[in-house]
């Protein structure tokens, strides 16, 4: 499955008008094609029809749309509430409704919302994947009306008020089928993607073949698929040896837990040896849970965080292993910031920076270029802001350009976490996952997954594999705890419950 962001179907969309099809010409292809659904979905024929359009392209599909409906013999008007057409394309497809004729065109509010209370089918065709931010009142009360009409709704591309990258809205129309044109967005795919469509189709906008040839603005989704084609696998003759060996560095007297998730974690998801490295009370917590686990015992600071007097067992730890988890729940010291710094200078094999691994990378840059090590960094944005700069609020908007921007001039794996996740390779290659449930949002779902990820590349996946397939475990864990605890109760030890069904699965 793929999908598309809203900046690279502005490139795709450049692409066909420099190979001849124009602006205009994708409209109609869109808003013909969209109509066609509409007569083969709802038969409107005989019922009342509702054009609801905006000022910009995603309106002018609207007109095309209800210039089409009209013509197979649909009862149907057309509404403008944000007020006349701002493009050249919607300005023109207004002009062809008009000249039709049979259209009633209305920009009074007042018979808008009569015309809004009248309609048994309504074409939503406000904003397009442009929309960002919040709606004005106005538009709120017209969207509310929208809700409560008790019409069939059809979304044009994304329901309106829902932000096509990022699926988030403040106040949208909620829609019973969502045409998208040309391909899926990220919006079509969240995982709380049902508290605004239904059913989502495709419809084409005309593209030539030869447009899509070399394109390479198509963002892939993890799903099942992937999963099951990348995942490492057991030999019937192997041993724990030939399953890898993960070395866990993490942990401190203040944060205990993060270090117990992560090595159970990385154990159920089926790595031969997991070894932590960590304080002692932090080593006994983590045995009470999970006793499979090997512990190296190290001196601790006053605080009770790792200590770099440590130094040795740390190297000898790092030495022995097939992958390194690495800051998971380590604390903020400065005796941290040294370990975390030996760790990154003497590892060779893949390292999994997590948490206040990421906090010491983000006081010191010069430590991406003093590893020798495969890097997988695993931010959330607020980590992801500290480290590398762009404000929370872009990064939250945009992950996908900015994981694929930071990880190719870093030269680093990224998983970039977030209401869905990216992660991107030091190519600039891109994947999406839209798994998962808000009942993730709580302290310890990151360690989890952090284990998961260092799991999969002790078992040899290279860094991007790991981190998609750590990242596909963790997110379908979190859907099926969900169906057995709810979102609200089921916590972050609730996944590695679900790994077995998981890998039963595929």
């Amino acid at each position: 499955m793929e999908c598309i962001t809203t900046a690279k179907m502005k490139e795709l969309e450049a692409k066909n008008a420099s190979l001849g099809l124009t602006y205009g010409e994708m409209m109609d292809h869109a808003g013909r094609h969209a109509a066609q659904v509409v007569l083969d979905r709802y038969a409107p024929v005989g019922k009342r029809v509702l054009a609801l359009c905006g000022r910009g392209n995603n309106g002018g599909d609207g007109l095309v749309s209800a210039l089409a409906l009209a013509r197979a013999g649909a009862a149907v008007a057309a509404a403008l509430p944000l007020g006349e057409p701002a493009t050249p394309q919607a300005k023109e497809a207004l002009a062809r409704l008009e000249e039709y004729g049979a259209v009633p065109v209305t920009t009074q509010p007042e018979e808008i919302f009569r015309a809004i209370a009248g309609a048994d089918l309504i074409l939503d065709c406000l904003f397009g994947t442009g929309f960002g931010g919040e709606v004005s009142p106005q538009v709120r009360r017209l969207m509310e009306a929208v809700d409560h009409s008790g019409a069939r709704v059809v979304s044009y591309d994304v329901p309106s008020g829902v932000e096509a990258d990022t699926g988030r809205y403040d106040c949208c129309i909620h829609s019973h089928l969502t045409i998208a044109f040309q391909a899926l967005k990220p919006a079509h795919l969240t995982h709380w993607r049902g508290e605004y469509q239904g059913e989502v189709t495709v419809v084409p906008i005309g593209t030539p073949p030869e447009a899509l040839s070399g394109f390479d603005g198509m963002l892939p989704v993890l799903d099942r698929a992937y999963f099951a084609s990348h995942r490492p696998r057991r030999s019937a003759t192997g041993h724990k040896g030939s399953n890898g060996t993960l070395t866990v560095v993490a942990g401190s007297r203040e944060y205990r837990g993060a270090a117990a998730l992560a090595c159970q974690a990385a154990l159920r998801a089926g790595v031969g040896y997991v070894r932590l490295v960590s304080v002692e009370e932090v080593c006994a917590l983590t045995l009470a849970r999970t006793p499979e686990v090997v512990c190296t015992v190290c001196p601790q600071t006053p605080d009770g965080a790792l200590s770099p007097k440590g130094r040795d067992r740390i190297l000898a730890a790092v030495e022995q292993a097939d992958a390194v988890l690495l800051g998971c729940g380590l604390g903020r010291g400065p005796g941290t910031a040294e370990v975390v710094g030996e760790v990154l200078r003497a590892a060779a094999v893949p390292v999994v920076a997590d948490a206040d691994a990421l906090n010491t990378l983000s006081q010191n840059l010069t430590l991406f270029k003093e590893t020798k090590a495969p890097l997988i960094l695993t931010p959330h944005p607020g980590e992801f802001s500290r480290l590398f700069g762009p404000h929370i609020h872009e990064v939250v908007h945009n992950p996908v350009h900015w994981a694929q921007t930071i990880a190719k001039e870093y030269a680093v794996t990224l998983l970039l976490k977030g209401p869905y996740s990216v992660v991107c390779d030091p190519e600039g290659r891109a994947m999406a996952s839209f798994l998962g449930s808000s009942g993730l949002a709580r302290a310890g779902s990151g360690d989890a997954l952090a284990g998961l990820v260092g799991a999969m590349a002790a078992r040899g996946l290279s860094p991007m594999e790991a981190a998609a397939c750590g990242l596909y475990l963790h997110g379908r864990c979190a859907e099926l705890a969900a169906e057995a605890w709810t979102q609200e109760s089921m916590l972050p030890s609730d996944l590695c419950a679900m790994l077995p069904q998981v890998f039963r699965e595929v």
